[in-house]
């Protein structure tokens, strides 16, 4: 039995592991950095903890992969410390208008929440598409980002520590965080 939950829990590590080889080897983006990945539910948990980031739900699934990030609003405040929760999907429903795909996902994303309430936007360009929504006065930034040339996917949500960002800030750090990612 106990060899049995050594072996379970190897398997695990290994999933989680590839996962985040995964993601880094479908994307590149300078805010996700390997040494910043977080590999096991403790080490998120104390991460959030640690750096007071109010958690969201946090599950570790093979296409899913969390990392530590940090964002400097200005080059002289100091650096923002955040989680980010990211998976990739392969595009198995065809090319499709990309702007009906990202209004689909901001619909999905704003649920019954009133237009007065989150900040919305799409960015399309040369090297991806992508949508973002932020609730007014929160933390968190949700986030999908398409491939231009086969809609693969990215999605995710970045969090940060309550009171550390204004609005406009979270925004503009949402357009960085997209633009410089980039499909390989």
């Amino acid at each position: 039995m106990k060899k049995l939950l050594i072996v379970i829990v190897i398997l695990g590590l290994n999933l989680v592991c590839n996962a985040q080889q995964n993601i880094l080897s479908k994307i590149s983006n300078p805010y996700l950095l390997s040494a910043n990945s977080l590999s096991t539910l403790a080490s998120i948990n104390d991460y959030r903890n640690n750096n007071n980031i109010y958690p969201l739900e946090t599950e570790l699934i093979n296409n899913k992969t969390v990392f530590k990030i940090s964002y400097k609003p200005t080059s002289t405040s100091p650096a923002k410390l955040g989680i980010i929760d990211i998976s990739f999907q392969l595009n198995q429903s065809g090319i499709k208008p990309i702007d009906e795909r990202l209004n689909f996902y901001l619909e999905i994303l704003q649920l019954d929440n009133h237009d007065s309430d989150v900040v919305k936007e799409t960015i399309k360009s040369s090297t991806v598409n992508a949508c973002y929504l932020i609730y007014k006065g929160g933390t968190s930034v949700f986030f999908y980002i398409f491939s231009p040339t086969n809609q693969n996917k990215i999605r995710g949500s970045i969090e940060f520590k309550y009171g550390e960002l204004t609005d406009l800030q979270l925004q503009a750090f949402a357009k960085d965080f997209i633009t410089k990612t980039v499909f390989k």
